[in-house]
């Protein structure tokens, strides 16, 4: 009901897994729990940001031999961030 969708089995499908939640759905979501949708999904986060770090460090790698490159140190700085920004953050 708060999602404005009158079917049962629509929330229980995204509980389950059968079916991918809308942006709409998530930021909905987000609203009516309190949390973030990275919170809520936090081992897929995981999981995610580890796939992208190896890829933002072997194009990082890659790029340390294209000395004709003139944007090589912006992608490379860019890269950098996605990395950090992938790293676990530390508890608090």
């Amino acid at each position: 009901m708060l999602l404005g969708i009158f079917e049962r089995t629509h929330v229980s499908r995204h509980e389950n897994g059968t079916c991918a939640p809308s942006l709409a759905d998530y930021l909905a979501y987000e609203l009516i729990f309190g949390m973030g949708i990275s919170a809520a999904y936090e081992s897929e986060r995981v999981t995610i940001a580890r796939r992208l770090s190896k890829r933002a460090r072997r194009l990082h790698e890659s790029l340390g031999y294209r000395v004709t490159d003139r944007d090589r140190s912006r992608k490379q700085d860019s890269l950098e961030k996605i990395i950090r920004r992938c790293s676990p953050k530390p508890p608090k």
